[in-house]
């Protein structure tokens, strides 16, 4: 098995941005952390794959960018965090949620989701955060993140997901996403829109195979060039510094309150499942 890697090339002339991701480590390590089934191994496998996609742009170490999917299917909420390097984390609400296949016998990623809102919170150094929101279009996250480009960002763009699962492992994690740059031509669009029509099954396409020879084999007649390579990962980054300076910013009674009635605080943290105990001596 190929390792997990993200690849971003130039097509055509540099008029088109290509980023093409594999996951399958990565969204194994989250279904260990999170004890996730098939269903939701691939809703949340698909959510972190495009948070690394979409982290690939971050230049800076102190950038991130979270995305919320606020559904009114059984999953509940799915947040996934992009950070510089290529890391990324992610959560859902209920994750022993496990759907029967849809009606062309795939997962069941758009009934699990089902419908409301997609929110992505760009924070970026130096700046006030980009917060756009979009409603969600089919609940299979690639569309609903396209839907996000074309009204938030107004950028014209191609997105592809896949989680290929067997039982409560991920046999194969992958993305790819596709920028149109504002000088391309009519016909390389329509050429990158003949290729992306083939890569409907992105995960089986890319099982067994690196992201360059994928690139190769259904972009290689478009000049590609590649210009940066990472590999992402599912990497929690809490700390118990980084407790204790949320407990410190409490009021002075709440945390007396809290101390008083248990003695310590104990707190979780969702995007791990990592539990941590705060005693008083500790704060002080």
């Amino acid at each position: 098995m190929t390792k997990d890697e993200l690849t971003k090339w130039f097509l055509c002339d540099d008029k088109i941005m290509l980023s093409v991701a594999k996951t399958t480590t990565l969204v194994n390590k989250a279904i260990k952390v999170h004890g996730l089934t098939c269903t939701t191994g691939a809703v949340l496998g698909r959510a972190l794959t495009m948070s690394a996609l979409m982290g690939a742009k971050l230049k800076n170490p102190s950038d991130n960018i979270t995305a919320i999917i606020t559904g009114d299917g059984p999953v509940g909420r799915i947040v996934t965090v992009a950070r510089y390097g290529g890391v990324v984390k992610g959560y859902l609400d209920v994750p022993e949620v496990d759907l029967m296949p849809n009606d062309k016998g795939k997962i069941d990623v758009g009934g699990a989701v089902g419908k409301g809102k997609l929110r992505v919170i760009s924070d970026y150094s130096m700046t006030k955060p980009y917060i756009g929101e979009v409603e969600l279009v089919t609940g299979e996250i690639a569309e609903d993140f396209a839907m996000y480009y074309a009204n938030s960002l107004q950028q014209p763009c191609a997105i592809g997901l896949g989680v290929l699962m067997k039982d409560t492992k991920a046999l194969s994690g992958a993305g790819f996403l596709v920028e149109v740059m504002p000088d391309a031509m009519d016909n390389d669009i329509e050429e990158i829109e003949n290729v992306t029509k083939q890569l409907s099954d992105i995960s089986t396409i890319m099982k067994d195979i690196s992201t360059v020879d994928f690139v190769n084999q259904y972009f290689g007649h478009l000049m590609p060039k590649l210009y940066e390579q990472s590999e992402p990962k599912f990497k929690c980054d809490c700390s118990m510094a980084r407790v204790k300076k949320v407990l410190k910013s409490l009021p002075a009674e709440d945390r007396e309150s809290i101390y008083n009635e248990n003695g310590e605080i104990e707190v979780k943290c969702d995007f791990c499942n990592k539990t941590r105990l705060v005693s008083r001596e500790d704060i002080e």
